[in-house]
């Protein structure tokens, strides 16, 4: 009896964890890989991930633009460790022209991961600095605990926008 060798396709299950600038929504990559000389087909299923936000209390500078002003930054988030501070005024992320807080939410919303990092020019005492700043996750706000009375309405990015007419001391 001649036994001739067949090959066979071997199912393989490969974890992949997407980094921070994958799509949000997810997605699936086919193709092929090769390994031993024999070419097999493969299936990529991205999760999709969770929206990422700036977390920090933030305010149009005026109605036409100028410019994001950081309020405050919540403490322990990414956002603070990327070097965010109050004060500071964000004119541009990732190289976008950020006039006001509905610039940043169009660049964020629905396409930008939690834990991404993008470049953030921010003008600081007289100077201009580049952050890297990392998104957060989720949506953290709205915390009536820490802001008491002052006014505040939610977006889905976790921007918290307060009117322009509000004095925030």
């Amino acid at each position: 009896m001649n036994l001739t060798p067949r090959k066979f396709l071997i199912a393989h299950k490969i974890e992949v964890v997407a980094d921070a600038n994958a799509p949000l929504a997810g997605g699936q990559f086919s193709g092929t890989y090769t390994r031993d000389g024999e070419t097999q087909p493969l299936t990529v299923n991205i999760k999709p991930g969770v929206q990422g936000i700036v977390a920090a209390y933030l305010r149009n500078t005026n109605l036409q633009g100028g410019g994001i002003r950081v309020i405050s930054v919540d403490p322990g988030s990414k956002a603070q460790a990327s070097g965010l501070q109050p004060g500071d005024l964000i004119t541009d992320i990732a190289g976008t022209p950020t006039p006001t807080i509905n610039d940043l939410d169009a660049f964020l919303l629905g396409s930008k991961r939690a834990g991404a990092t993008y470049p953030v020019t921010v003008k600081r005492g007289g100077t201009t600095v580049t952050l890297q700043l990392t998104l957060d996750t989720g949506r953290l706000w709205p915390r009536p605990s820490v802001w008491g009375s002052v006014p505040y309405r939610s977006s889905e990015v976790g921007v918290l926008l307060a009117d322009l007419a509000t004095s925030c001391s």
